[in-house]
């Protein structure tokens, strides 16, 4: 075998959960602006319009928040009625 192993953890990255919202963040970005230069608007303004539509002012965050806490109660739901907190054993 090469010089690399694989090694299974024997625990978490307690940053990591941080490292993949960043890169997923990063690359979803990225490719907005790749579609947006391949149809020839300026890609930075519109993020930057994106931004000011969603959270610029207050009554934009407050449409965004009525918008999505819903969503977040439902997978919350969704995510509390899978398991049942009684249940220990899979």
């Amino acid at each position: 075998m090469g010089p690399l192993r694989v090694q299974t953890r024997t625990e978490p990255l307690r940053w990591g959960s941080v490292l993949v919202f960043l890169i997923a963040l990063t690359l979803s970005l990225g490719m907005a602006c790749l579609v947006l230069a391949v149809q020839g608007v300026p890609a930075l303004k519109a993020l930057a319009l994106l931004w000011e539509g969603g959270f610029g002012h207050l009554w934009s965050l407050e449409d965004s928040l009525l918008k999505a806490v819903p969503i977040f109660l439902c997978a919350f739901h969704e995510k509390a009625s899978q398991r049942p907190p009684w249940r220990t054993t899979f």
